[in-house]
C-alpha cells in the first residue's frame, strides 16, 4: 500500500488560514465602505450648500423685482445712496445689498 505525502495528511492548519482570509477580506470590505461613505457625505453637504445659495438668490432676485415693481421709476430718491433728508435712513435698494450681505456671512 502506498502512502500519499505528508503534506496531505496534516490539514489542520488550513482553516486558521482561510479564516484570516476571509477576515482579510471583510477588512477590505469594510474600509472600502467607510470612504464610500465619506464621499457620500461630501456630496450631500455640497449638495446643501448650493441649494441654500439657490434659494438666497432666487429670494433676493424675488426681493428686488418687488422693489422695483413697488418704486416709481422716477423717484430717484430710492436708488441714492444717501438720503440728505435722513442720514441713517437707507434706500430699499442699499436695504437688500446690506441683507444679502447679511445672508451670506450666515452661510460662511
Amino acid at each position: 500500500m502506498k502512502r500519499s505525502p505528508r503534506i496531505l495528511e496534516e490539514e489542520r492548519g488550513s482553516a486558521l488560514i482561510i479564516c484570516v482570509l476571509v477576515l482579510l477580506l471583510l477588512t477590505l470590505v469594510g474600509v472600502y465602505a467607510l470612504n464610500l461613505t465619506d464621499i457620500e457625505l461630501q456630496i450631500a453637504g455640497n449638495e446643501r450648500i448650493h441649494k441654500q445659495n439657490f434659494y438666497m438668490a432666487e429670494g433676493t432676485a424675488i426681493e428686488a423685482a418687488q422693489i422695483l415693481q413697488d418704486t416709481d421709476p422716477l423717484d430717484l430718491e430710492n436708488f441714492r445712496l444717501d438720503n440728505p433728508a435722513n442720514p441713517n435712513d437707507k434706500p430699499k435698494i442699499l436695504r437688500l445689498q446690506n441683507d444679502i450681505d447679511g445672508l451670506q456671512d450666515d452661510i460662511d
